[in-house]
């Protein structure tokens, strides 16, 4: 289990994020410095096409948020994370939990 940088903070630029969650049981996605306002979108990509997370308790699409700045993922999967430009210094982490096969 560890932390793999998946963006290294930047203001600039909007960037398309890939989390590969596939060998682990779960990950942590997580960003910093997030503005008032400003979002990180979750998207599981399943046969190339990227379908939003939502809460299964009550369909809420799941973002990265100054509320919500990490969200636990199911493992087995891959995500994407479309950081827009923001206005503090943001960065993308992904903290590992155990292998599948642990």
């Amino acid at each position: 289990m560890g932390q793999i940088t998946l963006l290294s903070p930047t203001t600039a630029d909007s960037a398309a994020v890939i989390a590969d969650a596939t060998r682990y049981k779960f990950v942590t996605v997580s960003a910093d410095d997030l503005g008032t306002g400003e979002s990180i979108p979750i998207q599981m990509i399943a046969g190339g096409v990227g379908i939003t997370v939502a809460d299964p308790a009550t369909g809420t699409a799941i973002a990265l948020t100054p509320s919500l700045p990490a969200v636990q993922l199911a493992g087995g999967a891959v995500y994407l994370l479309d950081k827009p430009e923001t206005t503090g210094f943001c960065g993308i982490y992904m903290d590992t939990g155990p292998g599948i096969n642990s």
